[in-house]
């Protein structure tokens, strides 16, 4: 199970990368100018060497000389085990518990839905409709763009459009068998209607079809309409991350 906990983070760290990374012993310390936790966490992933409070008190002051918080993404395969113990004794609280979820895409029937509108690479009607629908400002727009033009696998942009509004978006990436999806969101005004339904469904059907055997995402475990989707889907939790927060 570790070994396919650590592939699936490494997954994610390749789907929605960071501005700068620095590998301290085994951890990664992402920075993306505090736009959400995961681009600017450590991800302690690998075997570490050092001491810990060695290695906490550097994380600290690389993310302090960022004026950012410092954020560790933890899960149960994080090295050393007593990490998670050591930051709640340092103080550090616990925030936005999330599940992974995979579902095998064999056994899926869900076909591409050509009323769907994919593109291969991040376009200015896509993107504005995203920060439209989860009210992301100028000031967090420019860092999220940058972000998504610098995804390396393959992706799948997909938009559902009521006339000419795109309504639902959402974002597939192909990498090394998995389709991972990110950023599905429905306009406000045209929710209860299945659209986000049918672009998961779509965006499964294009990862298939590219050959991947699976898919995975990540959802708020307090999120209970999307984990219910999810479920309709064919979606169950692999595993769980937390973050702990200075």
């Amino acid at each position: 199970m570790t070994a396919r906990i650590r592939h699936l983070e490494e997954l994610s760290i390749n789907a929605f990368p960071a501005q700068h990374t620095l590998h301290y012993d085994g951890w990664l310390l992402r920075f993306a100018r505090g736009y959400s936790r995961r681009a600017n966490a450590v991800y302690p992933l690998y075997d570490s060497y050092r001491p810990l409070a060695e290695k906490i008190a550097y994380c600290e002051s690389r993310y302090q000389a960022q004026g950012q918080r410092v954020i560790f993404k933890l899960t149960d395969a994080a090295v050393p085990h007593q990490l998670d113990a050591a930051l709640d004794a340092a103080g550090y609280v616990l925030e936005a518990g999330t599940l992974l979820q995979t579902c095998a895409l064999q056994d899926t029937l869900h076909a591409v839905d050509p009323a769907i509108h994919s593109e291969s690479t991040l376009s200015d009607t896509w993107f504005a409709a995203l920060c439209r629908m989860n009210h992301i400002d100028d000031a967090k727009a420019a860092v999220l763009r940058g972000l998504l033009t610098h995804i390396v696998p393959r992706c799948c942009f997909a938009g559902l459009y009521e006339g000419n509004m795109l309504v639902a978006s959402g974002l597939a990436v192909l990498d090394d068998g998995y389709i991972g999806l990110y950023d599905i969101a429905t306009d406000e005004s045209y929710r209860q209607r299945g659209y986000a339904t049918r672009l998961v469904a779509h965006l499964l059907a294009w990862g298939k079809d590219c050959g991947a055997a699976q898919s995975y995402l990540q959802v708020m475990e307090n999120n209970i309409p999307a984990l219910r989707l999810y479920a309709k889907l064919g979606f169950r939790t692999l595993y769980r991350y937390w973050y702990r927060v200075k």
